[in-house]
């Protein structure tokens, strides 16, 4: 089958498909849609669309091939990794929307075709909803989309006697000859 012949609406046009959520600069949650069509042996072809709408110059222009090898494994010398896909946004975001995808870790081998893994490294947009102080004085902000990220670290200090510290007012301490360092 040659590339000429896909169509994103057309199943019989591609071998397999598969899709995850991208997110643009404001969080917002796009569908990137992956179409896999084989185009020669140990050879595919990989068409995309954002949110329904085909990505590429033209609707034969893959954003990508991959090549394998004999033994299965992408074909590295051939195969040139990892994709840089660009497409616009209409969402008030940044455009175009820019990311990478990488099959390093892809392989073709005799069998029906399968997704194991999928990892995006984005996440949609959140408010801050809590945060927590570690042992190590570490500030963690938690945010209603699921994400944990450090927001900054308290200096922790320990004396050997706290009761000997000298108090300077404003919940502030100092040290004394008999607080010890």
């Amino acid at each position: 089958m040659l590339a000429a012949n896909f169509d994103l609406n057309a199943p019989s046009t591609y071998h397999s498909a598969t899709s995850m959520s991208v997110y643009d600069s404001l969080g917002n949650p796009h569908t990137l849609s992956l179409y896999f069509l084989m185009t020669a042996a140990n050879t595919w072809s990989v068409f995309g669309a954002n949110d329904g709408v085909q990505i590429g110059a033209t609707p034969t222009t893959p954003v990508g091939v991959l090549n394998f090898d004999s033994s299965g494994a992408i074909d590295t010398a051939t195969t040139t990794l990892p994709f840089n896909i660009s497409t616009a946004v209409t969402t008030g975001a940044a455009t175009p929307l820019a990311f990478t995808l990488d099959f390093s870790g892809s392989s073709q081998f005799g069998s029906s075709y399968g997704v194991n893994a999928l990892t995006q490294d984005g996440s949609t947009s959140g408010r801050l909803s809590g945060f927590a102080i570690g042992s190590d004085g570490i500030v963690l902000g938690r945010y209603t989309n699921g994400e944990t990220r450090a927001q900054g670290q308290i200096v922790l200090g320990n004396f050997p006697n706290p009761q000997g510290l000298q108090p300077l007012g404003s919940s502030m301490w100092g040290e004394t000859a008999q607080s010890g360092q």
